[in-house]
């Protein structure tokens, strides 16, 4: 695809088991089951005969055919390219910009200074890279499971290059040996793997970022790194634009492009997590991030850390990944080899008469950022054992059930959710989507608000909604979802529209039933590693929730709202709490 600027090929090295083809008629019978616990008789109805006349269309077996030629015989995969380019065509105005915030701890680098933190994320992620490049993609294990790691390229000397229209996913064809430092919004690139492809030492890294630190140079109320705080993904594409066009800007920008990681030292000193997941975003002085780079690790000056991956081409089981081999690293790493200074230097950017706009840029980012709201969620007596006492093996199970019980209680009605499931089993496998409201579910859900309902009666229908939600799981994850496949069905019509012979889009895309398996009233992530604490992100639609939520030996959920929907969160956390005692009760 045009829009991913990577020039290597991605090879299957580890023979992992390609993305299946999961059939154009059998989604669409897929998508109805999925679709039916959500609508009335009547609606489903209406779904029915849209599925119908979609494949009654002149062209349909034409889209049948291409999309089966898709999905065979390639070391590539059609549906992860699709999702990248979803990416990159992205608008709605969202901060930070289709990425998530996390919590970042390492008790290796707990009781270090701001300086000697940075200096081992610089060693630990260029370490990572040059392992990661020198021996090329593969796959990795996580207890019985194996996984493939491509997405890595995505993660590390990468950029989400910012265009009116549609952005471009760029990946360094070459070896980088630098990575950035920003502090104050001062841009330096710093040496970080030798010309002969050698770890610059951690100590020599800690020179160098504590010189940076106690440089006395002003600070910059804006520089270069000021346009991708916009809100706005046309207005900063534009911006961007204007300025590459400057003399010197282009030139500094590749270095910018090339860098493996981004290390931003903060001003601020958040001490709760919300404080802590706010200030993840930007520093709120100074900004002070590069918003787009694959990665991004955040020390505050009190130490507090945290760290963003663009979701352009990764997603949370990359972050899990990469976090994991940075741990690694740090746990292994030398902190006293090294007598020298790292090679570094500002990065020069002439903003001629920008400098208005970029101010600008990072007042609609605050204002953003202001428009939204979260609270941490704890669950006094749920723990991963409490739930094994009850027979419950599934901690996401149980939590979407009550998730649903929850907003049953809160709106009167039980609309979708979203739950990203990985699919790295499969060679550029990526996610597919998890929709876990079933019959099964919401019977269940209807027994636990009935009282006359016996006891023993809730308790197999809850088994029961436990079963379906792990049958949905299994199929996601199998790569026999529904959301993914069909976004890509719908960008194919638009790409081969001439050789498909479609003049619009087909409408079924522009159906109420393919609306309403595309809405995300809730949506929800929850990942393993000790390392990284929690992450938050905005509602995808209005009056929705955004939903981080943790079990194992304590609980908790960081949920997300617009701001003026403070009452209603009021309501769904307490209904959240009833129905979590009620199924426990069950």
């Amino acid at each position: 695809m045009d829009c991913i600027k990577f020039n290597l090929s991605i090879k299957n090295n580890a023979g992992l088991p390609h993305y299946p083809n999961p059939g154009l008629r059998d989604t669409l019978e897929r998508y109805l089951n999925w679709l039916e616990p959500l609508v009335t008789k009547e609606e489903l109805a209406q779904a029915i005969n849209e599925v119908d006349a979609f494949q009654a269309l002149e062209q349909f077996p034409r889209l049948e055919r291409k999309m089966d030629e898709l999905a065979e015989g390639s070391d590539d995969s059609y549906i992860y390219n699709y999702w990248v380019k979803g990416h990159l065509g992205f608008r709605d105005p969202i901060c930070p910009y289709t990425s998530v915030p996390i919590l970042y701890d390492n008790p290796t680098l707990r009781n270090l200074s701001q300086a000697e933190k940075a200096a081992a994320l610089l060693f630990a992620t260029a370490e990572t890279y040059r392992v990661f490049r020198q021996k090329g993609n593969g796959a990795y294990n996580i207890g019985p499971k194996t996984y493939s790691n491509d997405e890595l390229f995505g993660a590390l000397a990468s950029i989400n290059h910012i265009a009116h229209g549609q952005d471009v996913m760029y990946i360094s064809d070459e070896i980088s040996r630098h990575s950035l430092v920003l502090y104050k919004n001062h841009i330096y690139t710093v040496e970080v793997i030798t010309p002969e492809g050698k770890p610059i030492p951690y100590d020599n890294l800690r020179y160098s970022v504590a010189a940076i630190l106690n440089d006395a140079t002003p600070g910059l109320e804006v520089n270069f790194n000021t346009v991708t705080s916009e809100p706005e993904r046309d207005m900063a594409g534009d911006l961007l634009a204007g300025l590459l066009a400057i003399p010197g800007n282009a030139e500094e920008y590749e270095v910018i492009k090339k860098a493996i990681a981004v290390v931003n030292l903060d001003t601020c000193a958040p001490e709760t997590v919300l404080q802590k997941l706010y200030t993840a975003c930007g520093d709120p002085l100074w900004f002070n991030r590069f918003h787009g780079k694959g990665t991004q690790f955040n020390v505050a000056v009190n130490g507090a850390m945290s760290m963003i991956v663009d979701h352009t081409y990764c997603d949370g089981g990359i972050e899990v990944y990469l976090v994991k081999r940075v741990g690694e690293i740090l746990g292994e790493m030398d902190l006293t080899a090294g007598t020298d200074q790292a090679a570094y230097r500002e990065l020069q950017f002439h903003l001629d008469s920008f400098e208005d706009r970029l101010r600008q840029c990072f007042a609609r980012f605050r204002s953003k950022m202001s428009a939204f709201d979260a609270r941490v969620v704890s669950f006094p007596g749920l723990s991963r054992t409490v739930l094994r006492e009850h027979g419950i093996l599934s901690g996401d199970g149980f939590m979407h059930i009550a998730f649903q019980a929850a907003q049953q209680m809160t709106w009167n009605d039980i609309r979708n959710t979203y739950i990203s499931v990985d699919c790295r089993k499969f060679f550029r496998g990526r996610t597919e989507v998890n929709r876990p409201v079933t019959h099964a579910s919401k019977a269940f859900v209807a027994a636990l608000l009935d009282d006359s309902v016996s006891k023993e009666e809730r308790r197999r229908l809850m088994l029961a909604a436990l079963d379906a939600h792990h049958e949905r799981t299994r199929q996601a994850q199998a790569g026999m979802g529904v959301n993914r496949y069909l976004f890509a069905v719908r960008e194919v019509c638009k790409d081969y529209a001439q050789e498909l012979g479609f003049a619009e889009q087909p409408a079924f895309f522009r159906s109420k039933g393919f609306a309403r398996i595309c809405e995300d009233r809730l949506s929800c992530t929850s990942f393993g590693n000790d390392d990284m604490k929690g992450c938050y992100f905005p509602p995808v639609m209005p009056h929705g929730l955004g939903i981080f939520y943790h079990i194992d030996e304590e609980a908790y959920a960081i949920i997300t709202m617009f701001l003026e929907d403070g009452d209603m969160l009021d309501r769904f956390d307490e209904n959240l709490h009833t129905a979590i005692a009620k199924i426990l009760e069950s």
